[in-house]
């Protein structure tokens, strides 16, 4: 709900588009780096990535009773930075 909230208010609009533009200089700079995939469109990624986000916080506001503040941050970060996908093996 916090994610719909915000983005229906002009405040919060402002501030989800602001979000989005630094995660995707983000991505755009990791794609340069050659860190991050160049296949896809990195506004669309940041897009994605700030409403997953928000919708993540918006359930944990209401279920903050279940799992730890560290545990949500760990999650998003682990996320952000591989995904879903296991280690490769070697």
């Amino acid at each position: 709900m916090l994610d719909y909230a915000l983005s229906r208010h002009p405040a919060g609009a402002k501030i989800i588009d602001f979000m989005v533009s630094q995660i995707e200089e983000n991505i755009r700079q990791g794609q340069a780096a050659g860190v991050y995939r160049t296949d896809i469109i990195p506004l669309l990624a940041a897009r994605a990535e700030a409403h997953m986000n928000l919708g993540l916080i918006s359930w944990w506001i209401e279920h903050h009773d279940i799992i730890a503040r560290e545990d949500v941050v760990d999650t998003l970060v682990k996320f952000r930075l591989s995904g879903l996908y296991a280690q490769a093996k070697s």
